[in-house]
């Protein structure tokens, strides 16, 4: 005859073992989804970073600034490149601080002699 106490008591050591995977495995791994989520969204280009990286690019094309590179994300914008004086590299810095909708530019272009 079986002893339905016994099995009734495996399902409970069972659920105390699934109950400590989840509680010791998995809640880890959620908590760090959910802290990570943030700063994984910084990383998505939006239609808005977009279209303003698209519109710094372009004032930086109309001065002739085209080793320039530009990063947009969450508007601001980062500049980065070689360019051959001051003035070019400060063109740069006010090409992309002109374009409305820009919060900050962190301007990292390097000033070169040819």
């Amino acid at each position: 005859m079986t002893q339905p106490v016994n099995l009734a008591r495996g399902m409970k050591i069972r659920m105390r073992i699934g109950m400590t995977f989840s509680v010791t495995f998995l809640c880890p791994f959620v908590l760090g989804l959910l802290l990570c989520a943030p700063s994984c969204r910084s990383t998505v280009l939006t239609s808005e970073d977009a279209t303003l990286q698209e519109k710094i690019v372009d004032n930086l094309h109309g001065d002739h600034l085209d080793t320039i590179t530009v990063v947009v994300s969450e508007a601001r914008a980062t500049l980065s490149g070689i360019v051959s004086s001051a003035a070019e590299r400060e063109i740069a810095q006010r090409d992309a601080e002109q374009v409305e909708g820009v919060k900050a530019v962190a301007n990292n272009v390097r000033i070169e002699s040819p």
